[in-house]
C-alpha cells in the first residue's frame, strides 16, 4: 500500500498464535580473566591466584601447600627446613632399585596399596635402613601436612626379590623417621634395629620415642619404648624437651644429636632467630639422655657427623658461628667453634680422607 503525503487510511490486521520450539540454546561466556583462561586448558593445571594474599606475610611454602595435592614436610621444627611433595604426581609413590655399577634403575616397587585413608596414594615414604637383607622403609602416612594419620608405619622390603614382605605399625607414636640427614632408623652391634618416632614434632599430646624392631624379628617389640617428652632434663630452661632431632648413631646404643627446647622458643615462635636446639647425648639401652656442654643453636642449623673420634657440630649460636666438637671419650668440649663460617652451617654428610 502506497500512501501519498496527508492521505490517511485504516487496515485492520488480524494475528494468528504461534508455537516455536528451539532445538538447543547454549550460551558461552569467556572471561577475559588470565587465571580463568589457564584453568580452561586441556591439561591438569592448578591456578593460585596471589591478589587475595597481597599485603599479608605469606612464604612460599605456606601458598603452595594452598593448593591441592601439594604437601609441605619440614624438619627442625615449623618453618626450618621444608620439602614439597606433588602426592598425586603419576597416582603412584614408588621404591625405586638401582644398580649403583651401571647406576640404571632395574625395578619399581609399588608402595600405593599401603597407603591408609580413602582417596590417598601416597604413603610418604621417609628414612630407610638396610638388615639382614631387608629393607625397613618408614612411612609418614599424612593426610595433610602435620597431620599424619596414627601410628608409627614400617614397610619391610626383601631385596633378593624386590618386593614388600609386610607392612607392620605400633600406636605408640606418630611421624616416625621422618626424613633428613640422620642415623635413624639405625641398627645397633646386636644386630637391633630402632626407629624414632617425633610425636609431631612436640603440637600432639601422643609421646615421641624410640621404637625397636629386635634381630631376626619382623614386628615392633611390644616391650620397648624410650620417650623423653615430658621427662627431666638437667641443666637446660624449663629442664624439659618435646622431641629429639637429627641425631648420629655413635655406638654401644649411644646417639648424639639435638634436643628441641620449648623454653627456649618464643612466643608466637621466632623460627629464624629462637636457639632453641640443644646438643646432647642418648643412650637407647639404659633409656637415659643428658644435655653435651655445647651452646643452642636455631633450628636450621643443626647438622652433625663423625670425624675419627670425635663429633662434629655445625652450629649458629650466641657463642659464634661454625663447627664445635666433642671428644666423647673426655666428654671436652670447647664454648666456641673450633672452625669459623661466614654463613650458618645447613648440611654436614661426612669428612673425607684427605688422598694420600
Amino acid at each position: 500500500m502506497v500512501l501519498a503525503q496527508g492521505q490517511k487510511d485504516q487496515t485492520d490486521l488480524a494475528l494468528q498464535t504461534a508455537v516455536i520450539q528451539l532445538a538447543g540454546l547454549g550460551v558461552t561466556a569467556e572471561s577475559a580473566c588470565e587465571a580463568e583462561a589457564i584453568r580452561q586448558l586441556p591439561m591438569p593445571v592448578a591456578v593460585l591466584e596471589l591478589r587475595e594474599y597481597q599485603g599479608r606475610s605469606k612464604d612460599l611454602n605456606e601458598l603452595l601447600t594452598r593448593v591441592t595435592g601439594i604437601k609441605n614436610r619440614e624438619e627442625g621444627g615449623m618453618g626450618s627446613k621444608a620439602t614439597l611433595s606433588i602426592h598425586c604426581l603419576e597416582g603412584k609413590r614408588i621404591a625405586v632399585v638401582i644398580n649403583l655399577d651401571t647406576m640404571t634403575k632395574t625395578k619399581r616397587i609399588d608402595l600405593v596399596i599401603y597407603t591408609l585413608g580413602d582417596g590417598d596414594n601416597n604413603p610418604e615414604p621417609a628414612n630407610s635402613i638396610l638388615r639382614d637383607g631387608k629393607r625397613y622403609a618408614a612411612l609418614l602416612q599424612e593426610i595433610s601436612a602435620f597431620n599424619p594419620h596414627p601410628g608409627a608405619h614400617v614397610v619391610i622390603i626383601d631385596t633378593a626379590a624386590d618386593t614388600v614382605i609386610k607392612a607392620i605399625s605400633d600406636p605408640r607414636t606418630l611421624s616416625i623417621d621422618g626424613g633428613g640427614t640422620t642415623d635413624s632408623p639405625c641398627v645397633d652391634e646386636k644386630g637391633d634395629l630402632y626407629l624414632y618416632g617425633y610425636g609431631l614434632w612436640g603440637f600432639s599430646t601422643v609421646l615421641d620415642g624410640f621404637l625397636s624392631i629386635r634381630k631376626g624379628e619382623d614386628e615392633f617389640d611390644p616391650t620397648y619404648f624410650f620417650s623423653i617428652k615430658e621427662k627431666t632434663i638437667s641443666h637446660v630452661p624449663g629442664n624439659n624437651t618435646s622431641y629429639q632431632d637429627i641425631r648420629t648413631y655413635w655406638g654401644k646404643g649411644v646417639i648424639y644429636g639435638f634436643l628441641n627446647i620449648p623454653a627456649n622458643t618464643s612466643n608466637p615462635p621466632d623460627y629464624v632467630n629462637d636457639r632453641n636446639y640443644q646438643p646432647f647425648r642418648s643412650d637407647l639401652h639404659n633409656h637415659v639422655f643428658e644435655k653435651v656442654d655445647l651452646p643452642p643453636t636455631t633450628g636450621w642449623s643443626t647438622c652433625l657427623t663423625r670425624f675419627g673420634d670425635l663429633v662434629v657440630w655445625g652450629m649458629n649460636t650466641a657463642e659464634g658461628t661454625g663447627y664445635f666438637t666433642l671428644d666423647p671419650k673426655t666428654g671436652k668440649t670447647r664454648p666456641t667453634p673450633v672452625f669459623n663460617t661466614t654463613g650458618a652451617p645447613y648440611r654436614l654428610f661426612t669428612f673425607l680422607e684427605k688422598a694420600r
